[in-house]
């Protein structure tokens, strides 16, 4: 991954869409999870019906298609921090 890529990001257009930067590998998928390994640490994207559209390991970008209800974040130590239920 290149030095621009080393930041990550995450964006979810509408609950239909996750487009994030920073992504280091994909540990895991299926149609309810995506299980990441990001520069920020661990990252699960829950839902339904989800698929990676797109991921580039050259440049870190992720693209992920279905509906988006939450997003956790892990450091490795057991903390998680949650953003549970987006846009409801």
């Amino acid at each position: 991954m290149s030095e621009n890529s080393s930041q990550h990001s995450i964006t979810i257009d509408n609950q239909k869409r996750a487009s994030l930067t920073g992504v280091v590998a994909v540990e895991s998928f299926n149609e309810r999870q995506i299980h990441l390994k990001t520069s920020a640490g661990s990252l699960t994207i829950c839902g339904e019906g989800l698929v990676i559209a797109k991921f580039n390991t050259e440049n870190g970008t992720l693209v992920a298609d279905g509906k988006v209800t939450e997003v956790k974040y892990s450091d490795g130590l057991g903390k998680v921090g949650v953003i549970k239920k987006l846009f409801k």
